[in-house]
């Protein structure tokens, strides 16, 4: 997570197996982030400690639309 007032990382989260193309706060409680990846992963951080809480797996990126 790169700090972009300081200009440097605040804190390095590598548990995705490959490419994550999203990444959310929650607004809620901004030192919670949500990771997507390209492995079918959402990953749920707390971000102050740098430790993963939560790992989603085979999750659908695809949108369905319903009638």
């Amino acid at each position: 997570v790169w700090d972009a007032t300081r200009g440097e990382a605040f804190v390095d989260l590598r548990e995705h197996e490959r490419r994550v193309w999203s990444v959310d706060f929650s607004q809620a409680d901004p030192t919670r982030l949500a990771s997507g990846s390209d492995d079918g992963a959402v990953k749920l951080w707390n971000i102050n400690q740098a430790i993963l809480f939560l790992h989603l797996v085979d999750i659908s990126f695809e949108t369905k639309r319903t009638t």
